[in-house]
This record gives structure tokens, C-alpha cells and sequence, in this order.
């Protein structure tokens, strides 16, 4: 599954990509033809595709409400987007994304952020999707409340941000 924007093209990373990616990047990049970037994958996404893999071993219909990869027209990644996990019982998601230094202010996280906000209330039982950023970034911030998100709570430290299903 790809799903497309003007600008970027979007797919959930497979098993067989987490595992390249935590073994062997550049085996990643031989196989998938896809070009990485040296801030990627970051250190956040490394942390969680282990847990990712063992979700889909348990259930291969979680793929879709994990990570997917954000590349370019020349087939350059920029970063990733993704759940985490399939919608509660409450029907909520969780959101977080990251794009690559080099790639920030030109619009790519907004960007993402819409089509996957898109693609998650297209589907069965997703009622709202939340995210969480710190205080001080305020760029995230600004792309979280472009895509109508709303906040919610703040800690002092983090600011909780809720979008509901139109």
C-alpha cells in the first residue's frame, strides 16, 4: 500500500523492512530502492521497530498503525510518521512523526501529518487521533495545530493535542 501526495509518497513499513532497517540499513537500501538520509532512521524509530516486528508477528493487520516511511519523487527518504498501534477500544490513535533535519520547514510534516490523518479516518472505528509534543518545539506545534488538532492538556513539560473525526 502507497498512498500519494502532491509533493511525498507514504507506505507502512513491512516486517521484512524493520528487520533490514535494525540489521542492515544499507541492505534496506539496496532492496527497497529507496535512498536514506544520515539522520535516518533516527534513534526514536530504532527504538521502536523491535516492538513494531512483534506486533506484526502477533497480528499483520496492525501494519498500517505503525511506522510509514516519507520519501520524495527521487525516491529520497525524509523521515517517518506513523501510530502507535491499532485504535483503542475508545477508537483513538496515537500519532508522532519526525522529519529529517535537512528536510524541516519546507511544509513535508504538515503535509504527512494531513494524508495520514486522512488515511487513518478512512478507517473502520478510528474516532480520534491524539499526539503529544514538548513546550519548547514549537514548529510541532504549529504543524499539529495546522492540521486542526487541538490541545487538550499541558504538563508543563509536554502539550497534548486531540483531533476528532469530522
Amino acid at each position: 500500500m502507497i498512498i500519494c501526495s502532491d509533493r511525498l509518497f507514504f507506505h507502512p513499513i513491512t516486517r521484512t523492512e524493520a528487520n533490514l532497517l535494525m540489521i542492515s540499513p544499507n541492505d534496506f537500501e539496496s532492496i527497497s530502492g529507496l535512498s536514506l538520509n544520515k539522520d535516518w532512521p533516527h534513534d526514536g524509530l530504532r527504538a521502536y521497530l523491535p516492538i513494531y516486528v512483534e506486533q506484526l508477528l502477533k497480528n499483520n493487520h496492525v501494519k498500517g498503525y505503525g511506522p510509514w516511511i516519507v520519501y520524495t519523487n527521487e525516491k529520497k527518504v525524509i523521515g517517518d510518521i506513523g501510530f502507535r498501534g491499532v485504535p483503542g477500544a475508545n477508537g483513538y490513535l496515537e500519532v508522532g512523526y519526525y522529519i529529517t533535519p535537512a528536510e524541516r520547514k519546507k511544509g513535508y510534516a504538515s503535509e504527512s501529518l494531513g494524508v495520514l490523518c486522512d488515511w487513518a479516518f478512512s478507517q473502520t472505528g478510528v474516532k480520534g487521533i491524539l499526539a503529544e509534543c514538548e513546550m519548547k518545539n514549537r514548529g510541532s506545534q504549529m504543524v499539529l495545530e495546522k492540521n486542526r488538532f487541538v490541545r487538550i492538556a499541558n504538563d508543563g513539560y509536554s502539550i497534548s493535542y486531540e483531533l476528532l473525526k469530522i
